[in-house]
This record gives structure tokens, C-alpha cells and sequence, in this order.
């Protein structure tokens, strides 16, 4: 058993001591270590956080210097530290079963000692101690570390590998270490930014297991369940030529650069740009090196500017718009062109090649160095202009590296492992690096199905993290129950987040209330799955919306003369989703399939007794939204109200004396005389629920063939709506996303 140095323990032990005084109860520290977490093994502190809610004591075990691999090359470097919450503003927290922020302080891809990661320092890392959460902050190697004999032992990928190293460590000990292992969130910014969005893209590849064998790591997985990512600096190999896309005729300390290297390298970037073969989202259509600043002006930049001053005073946005007067406002939206924000904006502020420089001194250089050369060029562009040799080309083994380092690599190749949550923050004023990688790293995930949620912060440069709460209350969201999570934004009268709703699951190319339908629906963000109900004559209660089985299965007759049995022995006219699977469940089955998930919404016009008897033997009244009131106050209720059918607003006002968590308002006519009194009487006192794709909801509907969202959704959403029924939910789910 290999063994630290005593001293190593003590003097920042010392150090902790004489700042935090009696604040530190001291366990006894093992001077041997191993891959068994010891929960014995702590210091009791205590600190006062800043919240966004005010200043906020938290008592935390701190579990220091804990080596994570069998065979170090470094063990000062290749450790973690385990930070547990204990009280909370004086309140006990269990945090078993929390997320855990891996939190890594990679910085130019310098090296992370154990000194460095000894305390919770940082602003996000304070915020998640203060929410309950467990936060782990590994240290590792990096690009300048060496060993004693002078050879290199940080160069790429070795931040990579050790990182992972440290997550099988965690699953290792999964049931002795604080927190959810399945909950594991990663984070970092610039540097440290880049590589926690290749830790997320890149979790259990096969590229890396040899040199996790060679340091003694776990045989464990290293995926992690989400992903943040601020500032990320990543896609290297073509970061020369995004830059230069993005700021090569703008003028570095009053003077262009090269104009003959930066044209070059931009006319590189548009068949790069070619190759990715990018779609855009929302309809937006492919990406070329042509449209990709209208493609970031219409969904990021814009976006960015609109929040920003909507979040403003009157009088600070009018302050603001007259010192910004290039900002075109219509009281909602800003209006400009990319290249209308690059004229009014900060200028480049790198040389030319911005990262893989000609002569070898970019922190990036340094990063593809090898064992005994501290600098190497990780381009062909790069390497050709420098040695005058138009046909040079990097080494292959180092093309593979330039591979691992890029999260892309993992994501265009659709690992298997790749997080399934994403939170990619950037500046919109940063100029070190261009936006344009990081838009693609968005874009891509979002095509592939993954929770993205990635902005634009207005006004802020590199590293500049305008919303850290923010971050911390999305961890909270993706991790707690997803179902739990709906119901307390459905019971929020004033929430501002839009939740959203389906009829019969996503049915396109797949049966309507199946399983696989609730599945697709909830695998596309729906909040609410409406379901249809009928009793089978062996009084069964089945997910099934007609009276007849003719349309939907191969056989015929009515639903209400047939079995289970006999339903179920008939084959679906159309389905796509696994073959053993219940394509037409029971109540009893969809509630227990969609619990975590989604709520369901149903009706209680037919066999209202039983219905409400399975929901109650399942104790699911958590699970449901019904349509109609019930006698009793353990279930939560959604019902609709027709303003065209109605002469005054007296039936919404009993409506809304019962309590219910929203109303769905229907109108076929804009101007239908009771529409703004009933959205008046029920803002604010229930969710607004509009259904967007039946035409109940006027004018207003499912956009389609290129129709604007803003003018459907957005336009809803800014008259009060906050819960919307739709038969597209992936593009609301999009749409919301901006």
C-alpha cells in the first residue's frame, strides 16, 4: 500500500485550523490511504454562504485528500476532496440521496493540486452546499506538471483520464460516499469548461480504458448524469478557423491581422462548416459558414439581448437603449444583425492563429506537448505555415489526442454515454473565443434528443456567470422526481415557466395511449399527457380513446363488448415501438409506467367511480389531473372553460372557488367578447391552460410550414398562458428552451 507524506496531511491542516478556529472539529486523517471510501474520515466545518435569498450558515463534513487511483503518477494531483451539507440555516439535510456538482477548477489546463481543492470557494460550489447537495472537486493533472526527472506527465489527455478516474472512484463507492452516484452533474468554465463538456460527451469510451488501467483506476463507468458547461473553450482543431470566421476583419489593438492567413483560415472554416452538415433548430434549415450569423443573431444573440432588457426597469432600459441606440426594441424583442452586433461590440482581443500559434506559446500548444516536447502544433494549417512544408501533417497519435479533447468528437459519434442534460452557458460579449463552437456543441445535442438548455449572457465576457442560481435550480430540477417537479410548478398560480401537455402521449408513428407514446412524450419534455379512458366488459379500465377498436387496432368491434384479453390479442394498425411492450395498457399500468415521469390528465365524463378507484388503490393522486371535479380534495384539477358558450364569467368564477391548479380557456374568435375578462379573472389565481392544437385556442395554433412560433406560442405565453396542450411538443419544447 503505497503511502503519503505525513506532512503533506498536516500543514494545510494547520492552515484550515488557525483560519476557521474553532468552526473546525477535527476526525483523526490516516496517513495510508486506499479506494475505500472511509466515512469516518472527515472534518466538521462551518461556513456562511451568500444566496440569492441572503446569507445562509452551512455545517459540512469536508473528506480531504482522497486518492482515487492504485497507481499515481502524481498523488498530490490525482485526489479529490468530498464536501457533505449537514445543517442548512439551522436545519438538519440528509444528502444521501443528493446530486453531487463534480466540480473541477481546471484553469488553462494548468494543473489542480490538492491544495487547490481543499475548501468549497467557489461561487456555484457554495450554492450547491447551501441546496443540500454533496460537491466533490477532484484535482489533476495538467499541461506544465513534471516530474522529478523532468519528464512531462500532464500533457493530453491526461486531465481527461484522471477526471474519469475520479467519477469510477465515486461509483465505486457508491454506497459509502454522500449523494446520488446516479445524480453525478458536472461543471467547470474556459478550460475547465471545455473539459467538462468532454467529461459529459465521452463518458464510458472504450479510448480511454488503457490509460485508466495504467494509472490503477476502478473498472467502473464515468458517465455523468448532466452537464455545465460555461465558457467552454473546445473544438481546438478548428477554433483557429472559427475565430477567424467570427473576428478576422475586426481590428486587435487598432490594426487588422494577417489578412492572408485569416482568409485562409476562414475559407477552411466554411468546408468545416459544410461537413458538420448542421441542421438548425426550429425549422431553421441547414447551417452554412453563410447563414450561421443569422442563425446566431435570430436564436442566441437576440434572445440573449431580449431577456436582458426585459429584466430591466423602464427607466434602465431606456437608459440602457439610448447608449445602445444600434439596439432595435419593439417592446418585446431586439432586432439586428450579426454583423451589426460585431460592428457595436468588443473587438478580437488574440493574435493570429488565435490558439494554435505559429510560434508554439498558446496555453493550447502546451496542452498537445508530449513527454519531453513542452509545445507542439495540433494543426495541419499551423504546422505547414511554420515549417514552410505544404505538405506536413500532425502526427496521427496526436490527431487521436486532438480527438479526445473534443467533446464534439464524442457527440457526432453519438456515445453512448454522452449526458443526457446539458446547461451551456457563454458570453455574448466574449471575445477570446468564438461563439461558434458552442453553438454547434448546442445545436447538435438539441438534434440528438438531449435536455439542452443553453443561452447567451448579454453583456458578459469569458467566465463572466450571470445566473449561477440558475444553475443550481436546473440541477435541482433535472434531479428531484421529474413528476414531483411538474406539480409544484403546476401549483405555482405565478410561475413563469410554461409547462406542456399532450393528448394521448406522442402519437405520431406509434399508438395513441400506449406506453411508447406516453414514452415519446416525456422523451421530448411534456410535463402533462392527456389520456383517453374506457372500460373493457370484464370492467377493466384501459388507455383507449374510441368507442370502437376499428381505427386503431386490426379487428372491430366496441370496446365496451370486448375483454382485455380480446383487445389486447389484436395487432395496432400503426406502432413503432418496442415489441414487448403493452401496446394498450391498463390504468393501473400507465399510472405506474409514467410515475416519475409526467402527470396525467383525465377525464372523468365516463366510469368516474372507477377511475378514481384505481388511482386511489394505486395511491397515484399525485400522478393526476383531472378534468372534472370530484368530490374530495386529494385529487388536483384542471377543468375547461369556453368563453363562447358562456353570456357572462359567473361559471368561471365557481370554477375557480374549487381550487383548481388551471383552467383551460377555450375560444374559437379572437375577439370573442368574454377572452380578456376570463384571462383577467384567472391570472394569477390558476395556471392559464390553452390548447394549441385543436383549434380551441383561436388564431393561435401549432406553428407549421415555417409559421412563427412567437406569433403562436410566444404571444400566448405573453398574455398569461403557462400551460400548453400541443401536438408538436418537441419544437414548444424547443421553442421554450430559447
Amino acid at each position: 500500500m503505497k503511502r503519503y507524506n505525513l506532512l503533506i496531511f498536516l500543514l494545510p491542516l494547520l492552515l484550515w485550523s488557525t483560519s476557521l478556529g474553532a468552526q473546525d472539529v477535527r476526525q483523526p486523517i490516516r496517513e495510508q490511504y486506499s479506494l475505500v471510501f472511509d466515512k469516518d474520515n472527515y472534518i466538521t466545518r462551518k461556513n456562511t454562504f451568500q444566496t440569492h435569498s441572503g446569507p445562509v450558515d452551512v455545517v459540512y463534513k469536508a473528506y480531504l485528500h482522497i486518492p482515487y487511483v492504485t497507481r499515481p503518477v502524481d498523488v498530490q494531483h490525482q485526489s479529490l476532496c468530498i464536501f457533505e451539507p449537514v445543517f442548512v440555516g439551522g436545519k438538519s439535510v440528509d444528502a444521501s440521496g443528493a446530486p453531487i456538482l463534480f466540480s473541477n477548477r481546471v484553469n488553462g489546463y494548468l494543473p489542480v493540486d490538492d491544495s487547490q481543492t481543499a475548501d468549497v470557494n467557489r461561487g456555484r460550489e457554495q450554492l450547491a452546499l447551501a441546496a443540500g447537495m454533496v460537491v466533490v472537486v477532484p484535482g489533476c493533472r495538467g499541461r506544465t506538471l513534471k516530474d522529478t526527472a523532468g519528464k512531462n506527465i500532464g500533457k493530453a489527455p491526461a486531465v481527461l483520464v484522471d477526471l474519469k478516474a475520479a467519477l469510477r472512484y465515486l461509483r465505486y463507492n457508491k454506497a459509502l460516499i454522500p449523494g446520488d452516484t446516479e445524480k453525478i452533474v458536472s461543471a467547470g468554465c474556459s478550460a475547465g469548461g471545455a473539459v467538462s463538456a468532454a467529461i459529459g460527451a465521452s463518458g464510458n469510451s472504450p479510448l480511454f480504458e488503457q490509460l485508466l488501467d495504467e494509472i490503477g483506476a476502478v473498472k467502473e463507468r464515468d458517465d455523468v448524469f448532466a452537464t455545465g458547461s460555461f465558457s467552454p473553450i473546445m473544438d481546438l482543431q478548428h477554433a483557429d478557423m472559427a475565430y477567424e470566421w467570427e473576428f478576422g476583419t475586426s481590428p486587435r489593438h487598432g490594426e487588422l491581422v494577417d489578412q492572408e492567413v485569416s482568409s485562409a483560415l476562414r475559407e477552411q472554416f466554411r468546408a468545416y462548416q459544410e461537413s458538420l452538415r448542421m441542421r438548425g433548430n426550429d425549422g431553421f434549415g441547414k447551417v452554412t459558414a453563410d447563414n450561421l450569423g443569422d442563425y446566431m443573431a435570430e436564436y442566441w444573440l437576440n434572445p440573449s439581448a431580449s431577456l436582458f432588457l426585459k429584466h430591466l426597469s423602464e427607466k434602465d432600459r431606456d437608459a440602457y437603449l439610448k447608449d445602445h441606440s444600434w439596439l432595435s426594441w419593439d417592446g418585446e424583442r431586439t432586432h439586428f444583425s450579426f454583423e451589426t452586433y460585431l460592428q457595436n461590440t468588443q473587438q478580437r482581443v488574440k493574435g493570429i492563429p488565435a490558439f494554435d500559434a505559429f510560434d508554439e506559446k498558446s496555453p493550447e500548444n502546451s496542452l498537445f506537448g508530449d513527454a519531453v516536447s513542452d509545445t507542439r502544433h495540433f494543426t495541419n494549417y499551423s504546422l505547414q505555415y511554420a515549417s514552410g512544408d505544404a505538405s506536413a501533417s500532425i502526427d496521427p497519435a496526436l490527431q487521436q489526442v486532438v480527438d479526445m479533447m473534443n467533446p464534439l468528437t464524442y457527440v457526432v459519434g453519438r456515445n453512448k454515454g454522452c449526458s443526457q442534460h446539458w446547461w451551456i452557458r457563454h458570453g455574448a460579449a466574449e471575445s477570446g473565443n468564438s461563439r461558434a463552437s458552442v453553438i454547434y456543441m448546442a445545436t447538435e445535442l438539441s438534434g440528438q434528443g438531449k435536455k439542452v438548455n443553453a443561452a447567451l449572457f448579454w453583456d458578459a465576457g469569458h467566465c463572466q456567470d450571470k445566473d449561477p442560481q440558475g444553475f443550481i435550480d436546473w440541477i435541482v430540477s433535472i434531479t428531484a422526481p421529474r413528476d414531483e417537479a411538474i406539480r409544484q410548478k403546476l401549483l405555482d398560480p405565478t410561475g413563469k415557466e410554461v409547462l406542456t401537455g399532450c393528448k394521448y402521449g406522442d402519437w405520431h408513428g406509434t399508438m395513441e395511449n400506449s406506453l411508447h407514446a406516453i414514452q415519446k412524450a416525456f422523451d421530448k419534455g411534456a410535463d402533462l399527457v392527456a389520456i383517453g379512458l374506457k372500460k373493457t366488459a370484464d370492467g377493466q379500465i384501459i388507455c383507449f380513446s374510441d368507442e370502437t377498436v376499428d381505427r386503431l387496432l386490426n379487428g372491430s368491434g366496441k370496446v365496451g363488448e370486448m375483454t382485455l384479453a380480446q383487445i389486447r390479442a389484436l395487432t395496432p394498425k400503426e406502432y413503432s415501438g418496442p415489441s414487448d411492450w403493452v401496446i394498450v395498457p391498463t390504468l393501473q399500468e400507465a399510472l405506474a409506467f409514467a410515475k416519475g415521469k409526467v402527470l396525467l390528465h383525465i377525464d372523468l365524463q365516463e366510469n368516474a367511480d372507477e377511475i378514481v378507484d384505481v388511482v386511489r388503490k394505486e395511491n397515484a393522486q399525485n400522478q393526476v389531473v383531472f378534468k372534472r371535479k370530484y368530490p374530495g380534495d386529494d385529487f388536483y384539477y384542471l377543468p375547461v372553460f369556453d368563453v363562447e358558450h358562456h353570456a357572462d364569467c359567473s361559471e368561471l368564477e365557481k370554477l375557480l372557488s374549487l381550487h383548481p391548479v388551471g383552467i383551460e380557456i377555450h375560444w374559437t374568435q379572437d375577439n370573442a367578447p368574454l377572452l380578456e375578462e376570463a384571462f383577467r379573472l384567472v391570472r394569477g389565481r390558476a395556471r392559464i391552460a390553452v390548447n394549441t392544437s385543436n383549434g380551441k385556442a383561436g388564431s393561435h395554433h401549432d406553428p407549421r410550414h415555417g409559421e412563427s412560433a412567437e406569433e403562436n406560442w410566444g404571444k400566448l405565453i405573453a398574455k398569461g398562458a403557462s400551460v400548453i396542450f400541443t401536438d408538436g411538443i418537441k419544437p414548444l419544447t424547443r421553442y421554450l428552451a430559447k
